[in-house]
């Protein structure tokens, strides 16, 4: 029998803004938002992949990132190979909205 171990992360360090938008790059090349999200609500799993349970969508979302330059970060899914934009977003003057 043969056994596989993984020695640290499999994914990229993500360093989140307090709250962003999540854009996604379309294959015409425009930027799309798909939803707004708050830092502290991901998780870092074991694999190094980030969770969050919560966001605009009300879907779970893992940010699986195997490259990340700047802002820009691709990130793998079932289906693909997906670039998406972390454009960080200025709180109003009354903080984080709420969740």
């Amino acid at each position: 029998m043969v056994s596989f171990a993984c020695i640290g992360p499999r994914f990229q360090t993500l360093e989140l803004p307090p709250l962003f938008a999540l854009d996604v790059l379309e294959s015409d090349g425009q930027w799309v938002e798909e939803s707004l999200y708050r830092g502290e609500d991901f998780d870092r799993l074991e694999d190094g992949s980030y969770l969050t349970l919560r966001g605009g969508t009300g879907t779970p979302l893992f940010l699986r990132c195997v490259e990340c330059q700047g802002d820009v970060i691709r990130c793998v899914h079932g289906n693909g190979v997906f670039t998406y934009r972390l454009r960080e977003i200025e709180p109003r003057s009354g903080g984080l909205p709420d969740r």
